[in-house]
């Protein structure tokens, strides 16, 4: 950084940045450096006006020999006198030398008001050929050098500039005796973003072996960097843009909207513009919307800042910003400032709001990644986050964690009153073990106390939808079903758009209605597509569906690619009402008895039968039971040819290709180590295979596994 100031050919550089980047010191070795003459002039808060600073211009001026004499400087009462008679006397003192000589004036931003910003201009004017003035300030730059700007004679170092590099970093650390891991190192080097008072401060610190480099209020104070921006940053600001600064600095990014929602006042932009030209705390950032941001070490420091002095308001401001972000369609922004205020009320109420979204567009791990870190008696305080976790323990097939977060949300809602009765009601449908009518009348009370604009309707429309056709109810199914197909697309659902689609598909085809029924499959094949949601265990149903259609369509390569796939998320579905089990195995039975596949068919209606014993009778699924069971007949009279594998055993199939052990693996499918071992065993014998790859292989080869 020396290299490029000592090779700027313009008359004037400025060297511009907030405290701690180091601008004396590099203006000092410059000098050092530097055979011409040099007139120093270091400008004190105190210092009375520009008259001060011709003073000792000129007697600096006569010290180092540059002037024979020191001129005597006429009374200016006005700043017309001081044009006419004190700027002429400094311009020629100033061009007099016939040398080349430099002139610093280190802290140049202590000196305001027109008479300075003349002076500036008088001296950039009148310097000699291969002269230089130097100025280091934390403001903005006179107005009156933006013509000597304009005509390229001056250059900006800004903090880009006098930010250290990770060569000037590592120099830094040899001359402090510090060693640190080469990963430390460069975690240092990108926390503190170069700035060179925040580096070295953490050397000394990592010196006395204090805590790891970080951003946290622990890291800063063992660092000492707290009191030196306690003194040189923050007690240098105004009132009105310290109490700016440490509101805003909850915010990551730094815009209009946001700072004006968490100061409460209009007007955030022009100060932001005014803060990063005058002072340099904030950076101006790429983009079409002017956006800003602080240092990360100062945006932390001003942050913890606020929360030790006045924790009301701290919190106030991270409630106000994480409207702020959600107001723009920044979800992650709202939740980020809910959760670092541990304000879990408002957590829960966005968590829950958005939740039926993000499972219905199959973005499980954005809603995961909200709660993660909640601990479980805050979730189960709170009914939205306890919803919110009973749902992904559905789409994941968690029965036990279901049971906890319904029972949670019952006990609060007991005294909340009835807002949760709704949201209980669509829960418990998930697992719903009952008659399809009692199915019907449960969905047309959700839908009587529901908001008819919620998300959540979609899924009561498609429950109602689904036990209506299982009474043979077809007109009042499909219109169902239809307006669960209008909320999905209305809400940007694709995952519930692609199954009402497959259940309508399935209503035409038991109507004849071929045509029609290939239709609704291409558009849930597209809709699956687009959004890519072929691993989600919920749209097993959808490739059932799909495969149904390649066979009518006679491409019996693709229905059997369908059919596997569809096969390995059922295998996943466990925590779904038990006419889905039923009504799933024996749709996809159907299919596998058309390719020939009649063990696999056989193995899924016996599945089926355990399950509807348990189930609620249905005259759909009656007929199904008959339809496949004489096809099943008419191919042969005994029982299996050969072995398949059972649904859980498909299920374990699926976590053999990864890192996890069978422990393991027994506890993210919530069963015991003796059941997974015997399944594992029982996965083994009937694939032929002695080890874990072999089977894997075999599997991959079987079209039971997806190739990686």
């Amino acid at each position: 950084m020396l290299r490029i100031l000592q090779q700027c050919p313009e008359p004037v550089v400025c060297l511009q940045a907030p405290g701690g980047y180091g601008k004396t010191t590099v203006l000092a070795q410059w000098v050092g450096e530097d055979r011409r003459p040099v007139v120093w002039i270091t400008v004190r808060p105190q210092a009375p006006d520009a008259t001060w600073i011709v003073g000792e211009l000129l007697a600096a001026l006569s010290a180092t020999g540059l002037i024979r004499e020191i001129p005597s400087v006429p009374a200016a009462d006005d700043l017309v006198e001081w044009h006419l008679a004190v700027l002429p006397v400094i311009e020629q003192a100033v061009g007099y030398p016939t040398l080349p000589y430099l002139i610093v004036i280190d802290e140049a931003g202590s000196m305001r008001g027109q008479r300075w910003e003349s002076l500036v201009a008088a001296i950039a004017g009148a310097l000699p050929p291969h002269c230089q003035l130097v100025l280091s300030t934390r403001s903005a730059i006179p107005a009156a050098l933006s013509r000597v700007r304009a005509r390229g004679d001056l250059r900006m170092v800004e903090t880009g500039v006098l930010a250290l590099d990770a060569v000037e970093g590592a120099d830094l650390m040899r001359l402090t005796a510090v060693t640190l891991p080469d990963d430390t190192f460069l975690d240092l080097m990108e926390t503190t973003e170069g700035w060179p008072v925040a580096v070295y401060l953490s050397l000394l610190a990592a010196k006395s072996g204090r805590a790891p480099v970080s951003r946290t209020a622990s890291w800063l104070s063992s660092t000492g960097l707290p009191r030196y921006l306690r003194d040189e940053i923050l007690a240098r600001l105004s009132p009105a843009d310290a109490q700016f600064l440490l509101r805003c600095s909850v915010l990551p990014d730094l815009d209009e909207a946001a700072c004006d929602a968490v100061t409460g006042q209009a007007g955030s932009l022009a100060r932001l513009c005014r803060l990063a030209q005058s002072q340099h705390l904030v950076v101006a950032l790429d983009g079409f919307e002017p956006r800003f941001r602080m240092n990360p070490l100062l945006s932390a420091f001003l942050s913890d800042e606020l929360r030790v002095t006045d924790p009301g308001v701290w919190r106030m401001c991270h409630e106000r910003a994480s409207r702020a972000r959600e107001m723009v369609g920044d979800l992650d922004g709202a939740v980020y400032h809910a959760r670092t205020a541990a304000d879990d009320g408002r957590l829960s109420e966005l968590v829950w709001q958005y939740a039926g979204v993000l499972i219905g567009t199959g973005h499980l791990p954005v809603l995961q990644r909200w709660i993660d870190g909640v601990d479980a008696a805050r979730v189960a305080a709170h009914p939205g986050l306890a919803m919110a976790c009973a749902w992904m323990g559905v789409q994941r097939g968690d029965a036990a964690l279901v049971a906890r977060m319904e029972a949670a949300v019952e006990a609060v809602s007991r005294a909340e009153g009835d807002r949760w009765e709704a949201p209980l009601l669509l829960l418990r449908a998930t697992a719903w073990t009952q008659a399809p009518a009692e199915l019907e009348a449960q969905m047309r009370r959700y839908l009587h106390l529901a908001d008819p604009a919620e998300p959540w309707c979609s899924v009561a429309w498609f429950l109602l939808g689904v036990a209506t056709a299982l009474q043979d109810h077809e007109a009042e199914a499909t219109a169902a079903l239809g307006w669960a197909n209008r909320l999905a697309l209305a809400h940007d659902l694709p995952a519930m758009q692609a199954r009402c689609l497959s259940a309508l598909a399935q209503l035409e085809l038991a109507q004849g209605q071929r045509v029609a029924a290939l239709a609704q499959i291409q558009r849930a094949r597209s809709v699956i597509a687009e959004h890519q949601l072929d691993h989600l265990a919920t749209t097993g149903p959808v490739f059932v569906s799909s495969a149904a259609g390649y066979l009518l369509e006679d491409r019996r390569a693709e229905a059997r690619r369908e059919a596997l796939r569809a096969l390995r998320l059922v295998s996943r579905s466990t925590m779904v009402p038990s006419w889905t089990l039923v009504f799933g195995r024996l749709s996809l039975a159907q299919v596998f008895q058309a390719l020939g596949d009649v063990d696999r068919s056989s193995a899924l209606v016996h599945e089926a039968e355990r399950q509807y014993g348990r189930a609620a009778r249905a005259p759909a699924v009656d007929r199904a039971f008959a339809e496949i069971a004489e096809r099943i007949r008419s191919v042969r009279n005994a029982g299996l040819s050969c072995e398949v594998l059972s649904t859980a055993e498909l299920r374990l199939l699926q976590h053999l290709p990864t890192h996890l052990s069978y422990p393991q693996i027994a506890n993210e499918l919530s069963l015991s180590k003796h059941t997974v071992k015997t399944q594992g065993m029982a996965i083994y014998r009937k694939l032929g295979v002695n080890t874990r790859d072999d089977a894997i292989r075999r599997a991959t080869e079987m079209g039971l596994l997806e190739r990686s």
